[in-house]
């Protein structure tokens, strides 16, 4: 594997050495390096002494070599590229280079080779001249003398922090997909619970002897199921199963909004904000960029109680070189937005867990889906998210937007319809769920709008229902998730029995996926649940309509 220890060169050096040690059982191992020795009669000892200077000094990985006591002797030009101490510095000063945390293990596993007479190999770090704490990998090795006592120790170091930032971010990712997997059927099965609560609520609401009271309690139920529908699209952003209105916008004119409209709600943090002249256009979703700008904005007033300082930039950047932090980006022009404020900061392991959905440091105060949405959009933008933080040091937050070279059309989304009356109908509908719960308050509110209902429950109830009924059935309302035959099994088979087939395709998750793919294929349309029954009326009529209108 690149960059391990090259334990041939070790040997190699080691075996040189041992030669001179063998030739000068008494020399100073720093004259054997500088070849400051004397030619005995016979044996080529400053030849030896030459190669064993060449090979260390030669050498790509930094090397040290200490004495029979302990003591650093030597190091490498290596050694001081890397970890920037030079051998004088060193040897003036033994411990500069080993953190008082790794100092114990560094210096036993020393003494370990020498009783051992043998090499080890152990992780540790390395005090670079800058103040950085660098992984490496050390392997000491045994010099012996001709009387086979230790003489001395080759320390030979693999610097591996780039590779522990990939194990790490790869770790990372693994872990957010899983929790984005996870937060995706949350919120499914979250969306379905809802869904039989506003259709019981809807239907309800349609009694005539409801009391006022009452019809005031069920309305704010439905206001309450809206509020939690807000959550679930919130796990639904983290998980990257939303639809978003993407069109070619100005970052400069979002962001200077956004500052505009949290600096008025909190005119006790100072604004700075610098824009990017003639910034490159992005292809985004203008209202998922001000909702990631807002929970940053409000993240950072929460981390300065008493006030303080928000810096907001914008830049057009260039990324070239794909590194281990950047991983997901393809090289290209990006527009950077950076949000920097004077805070309390984090510590690395609230940094490790920042983007977890309901992780929250703050009690009793919001969802804890605000930083988990933000990464959510940000991937589903095909961006990157990077936060920075210290302790009493304030915290950064940095996102990447790909650049657009041409303006591109606008693909509208999935928006809130304003819907004014009920409508019915008397056609034939055929309603496929695996819960039993969705079919029964779907059957209900579908029958209150005039409807003959048939349901089946799974797709393969469904096939053979439509096999029998075909004729009969006017409209299915699919589900695109169950166990025996999921929606994109199902509708291939219905569009093969009948190629004019029509079909309402119904999800607790978004339209983003499966559903989209489906309605590339000619699904007539999408319903998110859960969905009252006026938003219900207005969907299936645009439908069956629709259908009419093309005969």
């Amino acid at each position: 594997m690149a960059g391990q220890p090259q334990s041939e060169e070790l040997n190699e050096l080691l075996q040189i050495l041992k030669k001179l040690q063998a030739y000068l059982a008494d020399a100073d191992l720093e004259q054997l390096l500088t070849g400051d020795v004397q030619q005995q009669p016979g044996n080529d000892i400053r030849a030896l002494t030459r190669s064993a200077a060449a090979l260390l000094a030669g050498s790509p990985e930094p090397t040290l070599i200490s004495d029979r006591d302990g003591a650093f002797v030597y190091a490498n030009a290596a050694f001081t590229r890397i970890f920037g101490w030079s051998s004088d510095e060193i040897k003036k000063n033994q411990s500069l280079f080993l953190p008082e945390e790794q100092r114990p293990l560094i210096q036993s596993k020393m003494r370990e080779a020498q009783n051992r007479v043998a090499q080890l190999r152990f992780e540790t770090q390395i005090l670079t001249k800058d103040a950085q704490l660098l992984d490496a990998l050390l392997s000491i090795g045994c010099i012996q003398g001709s009387d086979s006592n230790v003489s001395g120790l080759l320390l030979h170091l693999t610097e591996i922090s780039s590779y522990k930032n990939v194990e790490k971010n790869l770790r990372q990712a693994q872990k957010m997909e899983a929790l984005s997997n996870m937060a995706a059927g949350i919120a499914h099965e979250f969306n379905n619970i809802l869904m039989g609560i506003q259709g019981r609520t809807s239907l309800t609401l349609m009694e005539q002897e409801l009391s006022n009271s009452a019809y005031d309690h069920l309305k704010e139920v439905e206001a309450y199921i809206y509020r939690a529908c807000g959550l679930t699209q919130m796990l639904l952003s983290f998980s990257r199963g939303e639809k978003l209105d993407y069109q070619t916008a100005d970052l400069n004119e979002i962001v200077a909004t956004s500052v505009d409209m949290f600096g008025r709600a909190r005119q006790e943090i100072t604004i700075h904000f610098k824009e990017q002249p003639d910034i490159w256009s992005v292809e985004v979703d203008r209202d998922h960029i001000e909702q990631i700008l807002m929970n940053i904005f409000v993240n950072a007033w929460q981390s300065m109680p008493n006030g303080g300082e928000l810096y907001v930039e914008t830049q057009n950047t260039m990324y070239e070189d794909p590194s281990p932090s950047f991983s997901e980006l393809v090289p290209g022009r990006y527009v950077k937005i950076t949000v920097t404020d004077t805070g309390f900061g984090m510590d690395e392991e609230t940094l490790e867990r920042v983007f977890e959905p309901f992780f929250t440091t703050r009690e009793n105060i919001g969802a804890g889906l605000g930083l988990s949405s933000v990464y959510g959009i940000v991937k589903n933008h095909q961006g990157h998210i990077n936060i920075s933080s210290r302790q009493g040091k304030g915290t950064t937050v940095t996102i990447y937007f790909q650049a657009r070279d041409a303006e591109l059309e606008k693909t509208p989304g999935q928006k809130t319809q304003v819907l004014e009356e009920m409508q019915t109908g008397s056609e034939t509908i055929l309603v496929v769920d695996n819960e039993q719960m969705i079919i029964d308050v779907s059957q209900k509110l579908l029958e209150t709008l005039g409807y003959e209902v048939l349901t089946a429950l799974g797709g393969k109830s469904a096939l053979e229902i439509y096999e029998r009924e075909k004729e009969a059935i006017d409209l299915i309302i699919l589900d695109i998730v169950m166990p025996d035959m999921g929606g994109d099994e199902v509708y291939p088979i219905l569009k093969s029995m009948n190629p004019e087939v029509k079909v309402l395709i119904s999800s607790g998750y978004s339209i983003s996926g499966v559903a989209t793919k489906l309605l590339s294929q000619g699904c007539s349309g999408f319903i998110q649940k859960p969905f009252n029954l006026k938003l219900l009326s207005h969907k299936v009529r645009e439908v069956l309509d629709s259908r009419e209108s093309q005969k």
